[in-house]
């Protein structure tokens, strides 16, 4: 027969893993249509910047974009998911809320997005969202939306820009190149912030240099100057 220590420890160790059991449960909850606030949006918006893309084989294309809506502690952020049909024609929009990464990707039937453990479907016919538990692990979701180009076919799809956020989306065939979509260009793209941190780094240094020279000519002048007896 098992003693009163042993049988306390087993009970211990039962009810430990109901703790950790519920923990992880709760810490994989799905999160609801509501508490992402997705909606679609019918009409085409120009946007200030660009991110994020991803191109079918057809050469349908998605194209991701975060705007800060709410200037918190929290920075929440406004997240667009704009797909648009082979010849760069506007079809929908997906719009949510949320302050974690966020990936996506373009497929033959819909757009999937991914909030880990979270996915939301949006199907590209009939616009239907439908929210389920993700067959990715965490680790494939990081590895969407890494690219910069795409070669689809005999075109290659790219952003304009060396760093995000990127300032257009075009494709092009080494003989002609077509401009997809392009940005209202009121905030700064990565290319334009890179050299505009550049100069400001380049005029700080010489501003320093002018310093330090200052700084050794008076000083200089100082230790010529006779001192009195």
């Amino acid at each position: 027969m098992l003693n009163l220590k042993k049988l306390l420890c087993i009970l211990m160790c039962f009810s430990l893993s109901i703790v950790l059991l519920n923990m992880a449960i709760n810490a994989e909850e799905l999160m609801t249509l509501e508490d992402l606030d997705v909606k679609i949006i019918d009409t085409p918006v120009i946007r200030s910047d660009l991110y994020f893309a991803d191109v079918r084989d057809d050469g349908w294309f998605a194209l991701g974009t975060w705007n800060t809506t709410v200037r918190d502690p929290n920075c929440i952020r406004e997240k667009f998911f704009d797909i648009y049909n082979a010849e760069g024609e506007f079809q929908k929009t997906v719009r949510l809320v949320s302050q974690k990464p966020t990936y996506f990707e373009l497929t033959e039937n819909a757009l999937n997005i991914y909030i880990y453990p979270t996915e939301i479907i949006c199907d590209l016919t009939s616009g239907e969202l439908q929210i389920c538990h993700s067959n990715l692990s965490e680790e494939e979701i990081r590895q969407l939306n890494t690219k910069k180009r795409f070669p689809v076919g005999e075109w290659t799809y790219m952003f304009k820009g060396i760093t995000r956020p990127y300032s257009a989306f075009y494709r092009t065939n080494g003989n002609q190149t077509q401009l997809l979509v392009k940005t209202e260009g009121n905030a700064p793209t990565g290319t334009q912030a890179l050299i505009i941190s550049g100069i400001a780094a380049i005029a700080s240094l010489i501003a320093l240099s002018f310093v330090v020279v200052f700084l050794r000519r008076s000083k200089k002048k100082q230790n010529s100057m006779p001192t009195k007896d």
